[in-house]
């Protein structure tokens, strides 16, 4: 059967089954929708339309334009109705051309490294939403006057205090801090020098932060709470030879 005559006869049985206000509706809902009730007719022959007959198929288009502006919804309509139903048909065709070519596309390691950076960023993030102490008040931490900041440098520098760089300073971990001695945690300061904290200050702040499977906890969380032994153990294993 050709299209012509599937068009005619789809239409014809539309026109049979539905009232004009239905007609008219179903016109309009599933041209601008691209779905509707697959029992309503007109939906049923636009997804026919879209699914198995090209945008450029004028014979179909004519033919379901005709017949359909012969219903009374639509008297005189042909021209306007075979542009509705060339337009559904040519939709994604369409939204295709809008949306253009892609700009860039990542090669394997292009790739790789994208994925690195998205889960070092999320890594950040997380290390952020803890709670830091300005250099001022990592001073004031340690005893010392908030101005004094050359103190908290000089432990820094000595890979002692985990300092993450934020603007033109400085953050530290407030967990790193002895609020009774005033002073590094004695085993803080062993684990970031000995993870050389200042070398690899990223590094070292997600091991402290992140869950530690045979501390089954987050290091940072067992700071002062009697597992000095264990915190050191971790440490040294992560920079024992393999082999």
């Amino acid at each position: 059967m050709t299209n012509e005559l599937k068009a005619h006869e789809q239409f014809l049985e539309l026109s049979a089954q539905l009232s004009d206000k239905e007609f008219a509706d179903a016109v309009v809902s599933a041209a601008s929708e691209r779905y509707a009730d697959r029992w309503r007719c007109m939906a049923a022959i636009l997804v026919a339309l879209q699914d198995e007959w090209p945008a450029a198929d004028a014979d179909y288009l004519d033919a379901a334009a005709l017949v359909a502006a012969s219903h009374r919804a639509f008297v005189d309509r042909a021209p306007y109705l075979r542009n509705l139903l060339l337009f559904v048909a040519a939709q994604s065709d369409i939204a295709h051309q809008l949306g253009g070519e892609p700009r860039r596309v990542l090669d394997h390691i292009e790739q790789s490294l994208m994925n690195r950076t998205r889960l070092q960023g999320e890594a950040i993030r997380a290390i952020w939403d803890e709670p830091m102490l300005q250099a001022r008040d990592a001073a004031t931490a340690l005893g010392s006057e908030p101005t004094n900041r050359e103190r908290v440098r000089q432990h820094r520098l000595r890979s002692e205090l985990l300092g993450l760089r934020h603007g033109r300073g400085y953050l530290y971990p407030a967990f790193q801090f002895d609020p009774e001695r005033r002073c590094v945690d004695t085993t803080v300061g062993a684990v970031n020098q000995h993870l050389r904290a200042g070398d690899d200050p990223w590094g070292v702040a997600s091991w402290w932060f992140s869950v530690n499977d045979r501390l089954n906890a987050r290091p940072c969380e067992l700071v002062a709470a009697d597992r000095d032994d264990d915190l050191l153990a971790v440490a040294n294993a992560v920079t024992e030879p393999v082999g």
